[in-house]
């Protein structure tokens, strides 16, 4: 497993090989909802170094940021009737 700041300001994410989105974003979250998350980050594969960050300045981290970002991607998905959605599924 190679270390998550390996993918640290890197267009590819090293655990996925996701491109990030034009925003900026890990490939594998997608644009989360804007009006909610601040900033987001996979964790390139370390479970523990995930984060989501929200606008109210609450900070998540680890797995329960994983699962939060899985929630909101799916949110994402099924608004968006999506049946092409590329992106990977967050591990």
């Amino acid at each position: 497993m190679s270390n998550y700041l390996d993918g640290y300001e890197k267009d590819v994410c090293t655990h996925c090989d996701k491109k990030r989105t034009k925003e900026g974003y890990d490939g594998c979250l997608g644009t989360l909802d804007e009006s909610i998350v601040m900033n987001a980050c996979c964790g390139h594969g370390e479970d523990n170094t995930a984060y989501i960050q929200f606008w109210n300045k609450e900070r998540v981290s680890g797995v329960t940021a994983i699962k939060i970002q899985r929630s909101l991607t799916n949110e994402q998905a099924n608004q968006n009737n999506s049946s092409n959605d590329t992106r990977c599924t967050i591990d």
